[in-house]
Protein backbone atom coordinates (compact mmCIF):
# COMPACT_ATOMS: atom_id res chain seq x y z
CA UNK A 1 0.00 0.00 0.00
CA UNK A 2 1.21 3.55 -0.84
CA UNK A 3 1.73 5.65 2.07
CA UNK A 4 2.30 9.42 2.46
CA UNK A 5 6.25 10.43 3.39
CA UNK A 6 5.35 13.96 5.40
CA UNK A 7 9.65 14.54 5.31
CA UNK A 8 9.74 14.32 1.57
CA UNK A 9 5.87 15.14 0.87
CA UNK A 10 5.15 13.10 -1.70
CA UNK A 11 3.54 9.32 -2.36
CA UNK A 12 6.08 6.56 -2.21
CA UNK A 13 5.23 3.32 -3.40
CA UNK A 14 6.31 -0.11 -1.86
CA UNK A 15 7.48 -0.63 -5.14
CA UNK A 16 11.13 0.12 -6.33
CA UNK A 17 12.88 1.17 -10.25
CA UNK A 18 15.08 -0.91 -11.97
CA UNK A 19 17.89 0.78 -9.88
CA UNK A 20 16.44 -0.30 -6.08
CA UNK A 21 15.07 3.18 -5.66
CA UNK A 22 11.58 3.66 -4.39
CA UNK A 23 9.75 4.90 -7.06
CA UNK A 24 7.64 8.46 -6.22
CA UNK A 25 4.81 9.86 -7.26
CA UNK A 26 4.16 13.33 -7.06
CA UNK A 27 0.99 14.98 -5.88
CA UNK A 28 -0.35 17.83 -7.56
CA UNK A 29 0.14 21.06 -5.26
CA UNK A 30 -3.64 22.05 -4.44
CA UNK A 31 -1.93 25.41 -3.99
CA UNK A 32 -0.28 25.56 -7.51
CA UNK A 33 -2.67 27.46 -9.02
CA UNK A 34 -2.52 30.51 -6.59
CA UNK A 35 1.20 30.22 -6.57
CA UNK A 36 1.32 30.71 -10.07
CA UNK A 37 -1.46 33.31 -10.72
CA UNK A 38 0.85 35.52 -8.39
CA UNK A 39 3.71 35.00 -9.79
CA UNK A 40 2.82 36.14 -12.88
CA UNK A 41 1.45 39.35 -11.05
CA UNK A 42 4.59 40.16 -9.43
CA UNK A 43 6.26 39.31 -12.43
CA UNK A 44 3.89 41.58 -14.17
CA UNK A 45 4.42 44.42 -11.49
CA UNK A 46 8.28 44.27 -11.58
CA UNK A 47 8.53 44.59 -15.09
CA UNK A 48 5.92 47.79 -15.01
CA UNK A 49 8.33 49.18 -12.77
CA UNK A 50 10.98 48.09 -14.50
CA UNK A 51 9.54 50.15 -18.14
CA UNK A 52 8.47 52.91 -16.18
CA UNK A 53 12.31 53.49 -14.29
CA UNK A 54 13.92 53.13 -17.62
CA UNK A 55 11.88 55.65 -19.18
CA UNK A 56 12.56 58.35 -16.42
CA UNK A 57 16.19 57.95 -17.25
CA UNK A 58 16.04 58.59 -20.07
CA UNK A 59 18.27 61.67 -21.27
CA UNK A 60 15.85 63.96 -23.19
CA UNK A 61 17.83 66.80 -24.84
CA UNK A 62 15.24 69.30 -23.84
CA UNK A 63 13.01 68.96 -21.06
CA UNK A 64 10.12 71.34 -21.55
CA UNK A 65 7.39 70.51 -19.08
CA UNK A 66 7.40 70.00 -15.42
CA UNK A 67 5.04 67.79 -14.63
CA UNK A 68 4.82 63.73 -15.27
CA UNK A 69 8.58 62.05 -14.58
CA UNK A 70 10.18 65.80 -14.60
CA UNK A 71 6.58 67.05 -11.80
CA UNK A 72 10.11 67.72 -9.38
CA UNK A 73 11.48 70.45 -10.66
CA UNK A 74 8.09 72.37 -10.48
CA UNK A 75 7.32 74.76 -7.22
CA UNK A 76 4.41 73.26 -7.01
CA UNK A 77 5.59 69.70 -6.01
CA UNK A 78 4.38 68.46 -2.63
CA UNK A 79 7.78 68.37 -0.78
CA UNK A 80 8.66 70.72 1.94
CA UNK A 81 10.66 73.48 1.74
CA UNK A 82 12.79 75.04 5.04
CA UNK A 83 13.60 78.55 4.00
CA UNK A 84 14.94 80.69 6.58
CA UNK A 85 13.77 79.99 10.23
CA UNK A 86 10.42 78.13 8.54
CA UNK A 87 8.97 75.24 6.33
CA UNK A 88 6.94 75.18 4.34
CA UNK A 89 4.24 73.51 2.15
CA UNK A 90 6.02 73.24 -1.57
CA UNK A 91 8.32 75.60 -2.69
CA UNK A 92 6.10 77.56 -3.89
CA UNK A 93 4.66 78.67 -0.73
CA UNK A 94 8.01 79.72 0.31
CA UNK A 95 8.78 81.80 -3.01
CA UNK A 96 4.95 83.84 -2.54
CA UNK A 97 5.60 84.41 1.17
CA UNK A 98 8.47 86.48 0.48
CA UNK A 99 6.63 88.98 -1.19
CA UNK A 100 5.53 90.31 2.04
CA UNK A 101 7.00 91.69 4.92
CA UNK A 102 3.59 91.81 6.66
CA UNK A 103 3.42 88.78 9.48
CA UNK A 104 -0.44 88.68 9.14
CA UNK A 105 -0.20 88.55 5.22
CA UNK A 106 2.75 86.03 5.65
CA UNK A 107 0.79 83.88 7.48
CA UNK A 108 -2.41 83.76 5.33
CA UNK A 109 -0.06 82.54 2.60
CA UNK A 110 2.71 80.27 5.02
CA UNK A 111 -1.50 78.36 5.67
CA UNK A 112 -2.68 78.14 2.42
CA UNK A 113 -3.44 74.51 1.46
CA UNK A 114 -2.21 74.44 -1.63
CA UNK A 115 0.56 75.92 -3.74
CA UNK A 116 -2.37 77.36 -6.09
CA UNK A 117 -3.56 79.13 -3.24
CA UNK A 118 -0.81 80.27 -2.23
CA UNK A 119 -0.12 81.91 -5.56
CA UNK A 120 -3.50 83.13 -5.70
CA UNK A 121 -2.79 84.83 -2.45
CA UNK A 122 0.32 86.34 -3.24
CA UNK A 123 -1.16 88.58 -6.04
CA UNK A 124 -3.93 89.75 -3.41
CA UNK A 125 -1.95 91.93 -1.30
CA UNK A 126 0.50 95.13 -1.78
CA UNK A 127 3.94 93.40 -2.08
CA UNK A 128 7.24 94.73 -0.54
CA UNK A 129 8.69 97.90 -2.33
CA UNK A 130 11.95 96.02 -3.39
CA UNK A 131 10.58 92.55 -4.91
CA UNK A 132 11.20 93.52 -8.40
CA UNK A 133 14.59 94.03 -7.27
CA UNK A 134 15.17 90.92 -5.41
CA UNK A 135 12.96 88.30 -6.53
CA UNK A 136 15.36 86.35 -8.46
CA UNK A 137 17.60 85.80 -5.71
CA UNK A 138 14.85 84.82 -3.58
CA UNK A 139 13.88 81.98 -6.33
CA UNK A 140 17.78 80.80 -6.52
CA UNK A 141 17.35 80.18 -2.57
CA UNK A 142 14.45 78.97 -2.69
CA UNK A 143 15.21 76.85 -5.23
CA UNK A 144 18.72 75.91 -3.14
CA UNK A 145 16.88 75.38 -0.36
CA UNK A 146 14.54 72.79 -2.20
CA UNK A 147 17.12 71.16 -3.65
CA UNK A 148 18.97 70.71 -0.46
CA UNK A 149 17.00 67.32 0.08
CA UNK A 150 19.25 64.38 -1.19
CA UNK A 151 16.09 62.57 -3.23
CA UNK A 152 15.82 65.95 -5.39
CA UNK A 153 18.88 66.45 -5.63
CA UNK A 154 20.01 63.48 -7.24
CA UNK A 155 16.95 63.66 -9.50
CA UNK A 156 17.93 67.03 -10.63
CA UNK A 157 21.55 65.83 -11.20
CA UNK A 158 20.00 62.82 -13.29
CA UNK A 159 18.73 65.25 -16.11
CA UNK A 160 22.05 65.19 -16.74
CA UNK A 161 23.01 67.66 -19.45
CA UNK A 162 19.39 68.38 -20.39
CA UNK A 163 17.92 72.02 -21.14
CA UNK A 164 15.08 72.63 -18.33
CA UNK A 165 12.53 74.98 -19.55
CA UNK A 166 9.46 75.57 -17.89
CA UNK A 167 6.68 74.99 -20.57
CA UNK A 168 3.05 76.44 -19.43
CA UNK A 169 -0.10 77.32 -21.24
CA UNK A 170 -1.19 80.32 -18.18
CA UNK A 171 0.87 82.54 -19.86
CA UNK A 172 3.92 83.32 -18.01
CA UNK A 173 6.68 84.34 -20.07
CA UNK A 174 8.83 85.41 -17.57
CA UNK A 175 9.65 82.47 -15.19
CA UNK A 176 8.99 79.63 -18.36
CA UNK A 177 7.91 79.86 -22.10
CA UNK A 178 4.42 79.95 -23.46
CA UNK A 179 3.77 79.62 -26.91
CA UNK A 180 7.03 79.11 -27.99
CA UNK A 181 8.70 82.29 -26.54
CA UNK A 182 9.50 83.19 -23.05
CA UNK A 183 12.74 83.96 -20.84
CA UNK A 184 12.62 80.96 -18.84
CA UNK A 185 13.70 82.49 -15.68
CA UNK A 186 12.89 79.04 -13.61
CA UNK A 187 14.85 76.93 -16.38
CA UNK A 188 17.98 78.78 -16.06
CA UNK A 189 18.16 79.17 -12.21
CA UNK A 190 17.58 75.26 -12.24
CA UNK A 191 20.42 74.59 -14.64
CA UNK A 192 22.97 76.76 -12.51
CA UNK A 193 21.95 75.26 -9.53
CA UNK A 194 22.37 71.84 -11.40
CA UNK A 195 25.98 73.05 -12.67
CA UNK A 196 26.82 73.87 -8.53
CA UNK A 197 25.26 70.48 -7.08
CA UNK A 198 27.76 68.50 -9.89
CA UNK A 199 30.47 69.81 -8.78
CA UNK A 200 29.80 69.20 -5.71
CA UNK A 201 28.28 65.88 -5.56
CA UNK A 202 29.57 64.29 -9.08
CA UNK A 203 32.82 65.55 -9.92
CA UNK A 204 34.60 64.90 -13.50
CA UNK A 205 37.17 62.04 -12.71
CA UNK A 206 40.73 63.02 -12.93
CA UNK A 207 41.86 61.80 -16.49
CA UNK A 208 44.31 58.87 -15.83
CA UNK A 209 48.32 59.27 -16.83
CA UNK A 210 49.91 56.57 -18.44
CA UNK A 211 53.13 54.83 -16.51
CA UNK A 212 56.35 56.33 -17.17
CA UNK A 213 58.85 53.82 -19.29
CA UNK A 214 61.66 53.75 -16.94
CA UNK A 215 62.89 50.82 -19.17
CA UNK A 216 63.10 53.20 -22.28
CA UNK A 217 64.16 56.15 -20.29
CA UNK A 218 67.28 54.81 -19.39
CA UNK A 219 67.93 53.23 -22.84
CA UNK A 220 67.49 57.31 -24.46
CA UNK A 221 69.85 58.29 -21.32
CA UNK A 222 72.78 55.01 -22.07
CA UNK A 223 72.30 56.43 -26.09
CA UNK A 224 73.28 59.81 -25.14
CA UNK A 225 76.13 58.98 -23.22
CA UNK A 226 79.74 58.31 -24.47
CA UNK A 227 80.49 55.85 -21.53
CA UNK A 228 77.82 52.94 -22.57
CA UNK A 229 78.38 50.99 -25.78
CA UNK A 230 75.19 51.09 -28.50
CA UNK A 231 73.92 47.25 -29.13
CA UNK A 232 71.46 46.47 -31.94
CA UNK A 233 68.16 44.45 -31.25
CA UNK A 234 69.79 41.36 -30.66
CA UNK A 235 71.91 43.13 -27.71
CA UNK A 236 75.23 42.62 -29.79
CA UNK A 237 77.56 45.78 -29.31
CA UNK A 238 77.65 48.53 -32.43
CA UNK A 239 80.43 48.54 -33.94
CA UNK A 240 80.35 52.03 -34.15
CA UNK A 241 80.34 52.41 -30.75
CA UNK A 242 82.69 54.45 -29.21
CA UNK A 243 84.56 52.63 -25.87
CA UNK A 244 86.37 54.63 -23.85
CA UNK A 245 89.40 52.49 -22.88
CA UNK A 246 90.53 51.47 -19.55
CA UNK A 247 94.08 51.24 -18.40
CA UNK A 248 97.52 52.87 -18.46
CA UNK A 249 96.70 56.27 -19.83
CA UNK A 250 93.27 56.25 -19.95
CA UNK A 251 90.93 58.94 -17.79
CA UNK A 252 89.86 55.77 -15.88
CA UNK A 253 93.38 54.92 -14.55
CA UNK A 254 92.40 56.94 -11.38
CA UNK A 255 95.20 58.91 -12.38
CA UNK A 256 95.96 62.56 -13.48
CA UNK A 257 97.33 63.09 -17.43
Amino acid sequence: MSTWDDNERYWRDPETDHWGYPRRKWVDDPLKGWYEEKNAEITQAVADYIKEHNESLIMKSVIDRFDGHYNFLSNFYPDPVTYGPITYRTAEHAYQTAKFLDSKVRQVIITAKTPGAAKKFGRSFPMRSDWEKVKVKVMEDVLAAKFSNPILREKLLDTGDSELIEGNTWGDRYWGVCGGSGENVLGKLLMKLREHLRAIHRPAPMPELPEPNVKEEVKAEAKESSIYPTTDENGNISSSSSMVPMGDGGSGSGQSA
